[in-house]
Order: C-alpha cells, then structure tokens, then sequence
C-alpha cells in the first residue's frame, strides 16, 4: 500500500501552510522536529506508523496502520483546503467536515472494519447506521469522487485483519480507535506545537519504581510487632510470592487494617517487572480513597512517579508533564478512579478512549470492588475479562467483601479462573486475629428519639443513616453537638466537617457524627461506637470498619438499628438492603469472609446484571449507544454551585460576568457542587441561577451544617 502525491494546484498557492498538499516544500515550510517536511501526506505516513506502533503490542498494527493512513483523506477535499487558506489569511472561513470520506474509502475497498474508527476520530465512534446514512448523502458521495480524482492512488488492501461481528471485533475496533486518536494528536502537536511536544518525556518503568516500595516496606515494618503487622507482613508476602504466575485474574481478600494497599501495589510492580508490562493502574471508586492512596505512593515513588487522574487532582494544579500524560497514561504508575477507568473503557469519545492502548500489557488493581454496580456488572466482567485474554493485562479484585465474580450462571457470567493471593482458610484467619467489632443487631425498630437517645450516652461515635433526608432528621433531634456529614453539602464543606472531626477524635474531646453513605469507604476514622442504620449488608460491614479502627479498645460497636422513621434509595440499594435484613434475621457470622459468596449470588438473582442491555449494544457495535446506557453514576442529579467561601465567591462572579466558562472553570467548580435529584432541581426554580450555559448557582438556604436545604 502506498500512498501517492500529486499536485493539488489550489494547496500549492500556499507552500507553508500546515497539512497542505503542496508539490514541494518552499524554503519556509515548516519543518517538524525531526527534520520532514509536513504536509498532509507527511501526516498521514507518520500518523500511519505511530498507531500501528501502538496498535502492535495486540497484533492489530495493519488495521491502525491502515486506518492512519486514511483517516485525513477528506483534507483533500478543495474545500476543505480553501477552509485552510482563508483561516490561514484571516478571511472568514467555512469549517468542512473530512473523517467522513476515510471511512468511506474504507468501504469502497473493503476494510468496512475501519469505517467507524475513520469517521469518529475527532467527533467519536458513530454506530453502524449512523455511518451508513452519512454514506447514503449525495452531497457525501459527489465529494467522495472530487477527493478520489485529486488524492493519491491507493492499492487494493489485502493484508489487514477481518473483525468479527462479535464482542472481542467490538473491543479490538475500540482499542485501534485509540491507537489512531493518540498517534494524531501525537503527530499534529509535534507539527504545530514542538515545544509541548518535547516535554513528553519517557515515563519510568515499573523496574524503575519497584526496589523503592521494596526498601520502604521493609523500614516502616521493621521492629513492628504485634497481631495486625503479622497479618500485614503475611498478606504482603503472599501477593509478592504470587506476582511471579502468569498473568490472569487474581482476587485479594483481606480485612480492614492488613495493608491491602501497598500489598497489591507489590504485586502489581514486580508481576510487571517479571511479564514485561508496562504500567500499575490503582482504580478506586472514590475521591476520598485516591487521595489516601496517593498520598502513600507519593511518599513512596515520588510526585514525579505518580500518574493521577481523577476529578480531585484537577484542584491541585498538576504539573504540565502530568497534564500531557494524563491524555494517554503514558505513566508506570496510575492512580485513578473506577469510574474513569471503566467508562473510558466502553466511551465512544477521542479524549476518552485515547488512552485504552495504555491499558494494554498492564496490571489493573480495582480496589473495594464490591461496589461496582450490579445492574452492570455484566459488562464491566466481560470487558475486563476481554483485557486479560487478548490484552496481556492482569486483573486484581481486592477487598474484604469480595462479590462472586467467578463462574457461570444464568444471572451472571463470572470471570474464567481467579486466582487468590490468600488462600480462603488462611484469609479466615486473618479475619478473626484482626477481629475489633462486635455486631449487635437490633431490628425492632428505633425511632430517631432513640437512636439520638443511644448516641448521647457515647463520648465518640458514629451513626450512619441511608438518606439525606435521614441524616438531616437526626441531625435535628440529636441537636448542635453533633456533626452533620451528607452529598447535600459541597465537597469542600465535607472537607471541612472531617478535618473536625479528625481534631475531635485526635484530642479526645465527645464527638458525635450522623453520616450518610459518604464516610463509608476509603475515610480513614476511628470511632468506639457505630451505629449503622440497615442498609446492603457490604455496607454494614464497611461502616463497622470505622469502628476501634486502630484497636484502641479491646473490643468497639457496631450497632445495626431498622429505622422506623427512615427511608431507602431505590433500585438495587433497596434489593440488597432487603436481602441483608432477611440475612441479618437469620444470624450470620460478618468476620467470616466466606458469607460475601452466598450473600452476592443471591443477591443477583434479584437485580439484573446487564439492567440496560449493553452488552446487545456492544454486540450491534452501537458504540454511541453503549456509552450512553454504561454509565457508573447516572443517579439523574443536576449539579448547583454554592458559594462555600471566598474563593467560590470570587468564582462564581468572574464567571457571571463574563457569562460562559473560562478554561479550567469546571474543575475549579467541583469542589463548590452538590447534586440535586431531578424534582428537587425542577421545584427550586426561584433558588438557583443559570450564570453560564448550564452551571446554575444557587442562591436558596445552605446551612452550614447540613448543607443545601430545599424547601418542602
């Protein structure tokens, strides 16, 4: 295959005008760094040769050499050329469509495998029927034959794979979809923009970052005794003696407090250093758990060796380097969130999906796994299971509640072969040496009174209610002392109430903290007393481990109370929470690790696990349509901006007066958001106002203790 230049007369009357197809080069074309001269077919070549580099590592690099090649073909269009020009020379100018006529080209020579990666590459993947009534447009077609009569000849193409119409043909169109975004915008910023191009330099490697967590393990245990360090040293020693099997899926069981952090992060840099691959990918499911987990590899490898990329890091002003390496993950060691990892995973977007080729040849750690969705869990087993076969990756599923995500059922099919860092009797043992609760179930029903009641008499506790709503109820009949912690508060406000109660606790003064479900996971608290109202029965047992979390006392208490004033989520929250109250009657023994299996296999019978049918989306190659239905968070909330503080004050006035967003103006927003359920948003219509096209400030009641108050 070859691609051949010709002299377009009208490109040529401008030689140093970027992408144009000019005979030869004039002494003042710009030159790309490494020495060619860039006009389009220059592109083309070199964006060819980038995404099948990339795309080589799973034995797809004909298809994305193929699909580089093409996928600029309408930029031979005249009009498009002529859009070129007058930008060029500052005349108004008509932007002109061109992915389309790659893709068609992928048609008439009959790789139609590429015909959806061509055409989304700057505005995403379309569907099927998307791309073939852009084909059916005349005005399309007449274009089509314009370009063909003035762009190089192309020869039949007889080496490129065929994909099959199935769901590893689905994945494979999606990851050389990445390698060609990613090998574009390589090429086009290495043209337009070399400086940013040089400051992207070669990542570490995980041979690089693995002696530091070896030399760092060993100082912090050294001379530590006593039941939690050996169950810690214990766990720590199976994931490394285990990092040498083939890569897979691998499942780590531990309890609260067995070090499961940096015990998966020794797995995952040695196996990467013993099966040559490439990266170490922490996903956690949220914000409050990567930043504990950052700030442990931070201290560890160094700033400059950690890749985070999540919502939270976009307050914090990260370097350039790190901005540009976000964009790929062209890192060793990532730190990111479940939700940015799996729906990149199944997006259709170019700046989503530019970094799935990254994914491949590395280890992906998927930390509290057991909250992931269960009306999605089909497809999220299957894409990862996906990556493990035919991606070089190694998967690990850690958590003290571990789901059953192995074998095959009617309700779900699990993962092929799991493999444990802890067998399940020495797992078992570990539960009950570190065993600091005791669970007291009470199921009677206990009104607000009570519980507010049962709270008074504790100098430090915790309860943990299912609702907003409850925990503003309890709040109010507890009474001042306490503290107030929900979503109805923006985050910077919730940052706030734990940095108090933290000082509380450090000093030993009486605490009192009503909560819902935000404080559960991945916040680092240690209270004598939990009272948790009934809810999914992972949760129960991740709010108990805020309970004597550092074994202060012989013995803390997690009380499990049915509230008789309170309320549910709906959807799978209310299915297992009503599952766990027959459970919890029937009496169960919650530090045995053995009662998730049966607990989540039960469970899924009762909630579909592919409830939006994406995986028949994925099997239509639907790829706008799976993005759609495959959302981790889609809670139907509409986000209002508080001004918390100066700062969010400021914000919100620059950006009214201005009225549209500056660059950046989202993120610096985000920790000044709450959520508002949709008939809580569409009744305050007179509390909140549009300041930019769809950022609403509200100027209705926020407490300062319990947030954003909607009046009922």
């Amino acid at each position: 295959m070859r691609l051949i230049d010709e002299y377009i007369p009208l490109a040529s009357q401008v030689p140093n005008l970027p992408y144009t197809k000019a005979l030869q080069p004039a002494a003042h074309t710009p030159r790309a760094p490494g020495g060619e001269w860039h006009d389009l077919a220059t592109h083309l070549h070199a964006t060819a040769a980038k995404a099948k580099a990339r795309a080589d590592k799973f034995g797809a690099g004909d298809l994305a050499y193929v699909a580089g090649l093409w996928h600029d073909l309408g930029k031979y269009n005249p009009a498009f050329q002529q859009y070129l020009i007058d930008a060029h020379e500052g005349r108004e100018a008509t932007s002109t469509p061109h992915a389309i006529y790659g893709a068609l080209l992928a048609a008439r020579q009959g790789v139609p495998e590429l015909e959806q990666v061509i055409a989304g590459h700057h505005t995403g993947m379309p569907s099927l029927a998307g791309i073939k009534n852009a084909f059916s447009d005349p005005a399309i077609r007449l274009a089509y034959e314009n370009i063909r009569a003035v762009a190089p000849e192309v020869e039949d193409v007889t080496s490129t794979p065929k994909v099959s119409r199935d769901l590893q043909g689905e994945m494979l169109l999606r990851m050389v979809f990445s390698c060609l975004v990613d090998a574009d915008y390589v090429d086009t910023e290495r043209h337009f923009d070399p400086e940013r191009a040089a400051m992207r330099v070669p990542p570490s490697r995980p041979e690089d970052l693995l002696p530091l967590l070896l030399a760092d393990q060993e100082r912090i245990m050294l001379g530590k005794v006593g039941a939690v360090n050996d169950v810690r040293r214990e766990v720590y020693g199976h994931c490394l003696s285990t990092a040498t099997g083939s890569p897979g899926v691998y499942r780590l069981v531990a309890p609260t407090g067995a070090g499961k952090t940096r015990s998966a992060l020794a797995f995952g840099l040695r196996h990467a250093v013993e099966h040559h691959l490439e990266r170490v990918i922490f996903a956690v499911p949220y914000l409050s758990i990567t930043d504990q987990v950052s700030h442990v590899a931070r201290s560890i490898f160094g700033a400059e060796n950690v890749l985070e990329h999540h919502s939270g890091i976009l307050t914090r002003e990260p370097s350039f380097e790190s901005k540009l390496a976000v964009q790929n993950w062209s890192a060793a060691l990532i730190v990111t969130t479940t939700v940015q990892l799996l729906e990149s995973l199944l997006s259709n977007r170019p700046s989503r999906c530019r970094k799935l080729h990254n994914i491949a040849n590395s280890v992906i750690i998927l930390d509290e796994v057991q909250t992931l969705p269960i009306m999605l869990l089909q497809p999220i087993v299957s894409v990862l299971q996906e990556l493990v076969d035919r991606y070089g990756c190694s998967v690990i599923i850690s958590t003290a509640t571990q789901p059953a995500l192995t074998g095959q059922s009617r309700y779900l099919q699990g993962f092929g072969t799991v493999r444990d860092f802890v067998e399940p009797e020495k797992a078992r043992e570990h539960f009950q040496k570190l065993r600091r609760v005791s669970y007291e179930v009470r199921l009677d029903g206990w009104s607000w009174q009570r519980v507010a009641h049962e709270m008074s008499s504790e100098q430090r506790t915790m309860a943990v209610v299912n609702t907003r709503a409850d925990a503003a109820d309890l709040y109010d009949t507890v009474g001042d002392d306490a503290l107030h912690l929900s979503a109805s508060m923006c985050p910077a406000h919730r940052t706030d109430v734990l940095t108090e109660v933290r000082r509380r606790l450090d000093q030993d003064q009486k605490c009192l903290l009503i909560s819902t479900q935000v404080v559960e996971a991945g916040v680092d608290l240690d209270f004598d007393t939990v009272f948790r109202a009934v809810g999914p029965l992972d949760r129960i047992v991740q709010a108990g481990g805020r309970c004597n979390r550092e074994g202060r006392l012989t013995e803390g208490r997690v009380v499990v109370f049915a509230a008789s004033d309170g309320s549910l989520p709906p959807g799978e929250y209310r299915t297992s929470t009503h599952l766990a109250r027959n459970t919890l009657r029937r009496g169960i023994d919650l530090h045995d690790p053995r009662v998730w299996d049966r607990y989540f296999r039960r469970l899924y019978q009762g909630v579909d696990t592919d409830a939006n049918h994406v995986q028949a989306m994925r099997l239509q190659f639907d790829y706008p349509e799976v993005a759609q239905r495959f959302r981790l968070i889609d809670d139907g909330q509409q986000d209002v901006i508080v001004a918390y503080d100066n700062g969010a004050r400021t914000l919100i006035a620059r950006i009214r007066a201005e009225g549209e967003l500056g660059r950046g103006d989202l993120k610096r927003l985000q920790p000044y958001a709450v959520g508002l359920y949709t008939r809580d948003f569409d009744k305050s219509v007179a509390d909140r106002e549009e300041i930019a096209e769809g950022v609403w400030v509200w100027n209705g009641q926020y407490d300062d203790k319990k947030g954003v108050i909607i009046d009922q």
